[in-house]
């Protein structure tokens, strides 16, 4: 599991429009990386929604927002049009078999069962106050607790790592702009 001071991966992939992404990026002086569930998880349609909310502020601290999706390109675009991904300031990246997921230590757990559990009043108000509808799709493992990572495209080096990400709320994107210089 990557930690703080932790030197960052390197990647080299394309996003859902086939655009080169690299991670670190050369883009900015700070990379987001969020690895979310899938597709169709109204948590994840909440925090992409939210980090829209603050793109400006994110904009102005020099971050790209990066989010790996576990879903297939062709099912983000295929339910695209049920969230939060279309128009969003956020680069996705579709990555069904984890590869990528797996080079931060992103992998299922038993605790991110407990955390859904806590989590649901979030999952209820993106389900009914801001209408992103619940689809299930392939990749859609109930047991993965989305996680954060902050790089300083600069040092290649993590500024941030969170496991257990609640980037569906205010403190949690608050705390991250906080710890950009």
């Amino acid at each position: 599991m990557l930690k703080a001071l932790d030197k960052s991966p390197h990647i080299l992939t394309t996003d859902i429009s086939n655009a080169p992404v690299e991670i670190p990026s050369s883009q900015g002086k700070y990379t987001l990386v969020l690895f979310l569930r899938h597709s169709g998880c109204p948590w994840c349609h909440l925090t992409v929604q939210l980090i829209d909310n603050y793109k400006k502020r994110f904009k102005e601290k020099s971050c790209r927002v990066i989010s790996f999706v576990q879903s297939s390109n062709k099912t983000i675009q295929d339910t695209a049009h049920l969230s939060r991904f279309t128009g969003s300031s956020v680069t996705f990246i579709a990555d069904l078999e984890m590869k990528h997921y797996k080079e931060f230590g992103v992998r299922t757990s038993k605790r991110a069962i407990v955390s859904i559990l806590t989590s649901i009043p979030y999952w209820l108000k993106s389900v009914f106050v801001y209408k992103n509808k619940p689809v299930s799709t392939e990749g859609s493992k109930f047991s993965l607790s989305p996680s954060a990572f902050l790089i300083d495209n600069e040092s290649d080096m993590v500024v941030y790592a969170d496991y257990d990400a609640k980037m569906y709320t205010n403190q949690s994107i608050e705390d991250i702009l906080q710890l950009m210089k």
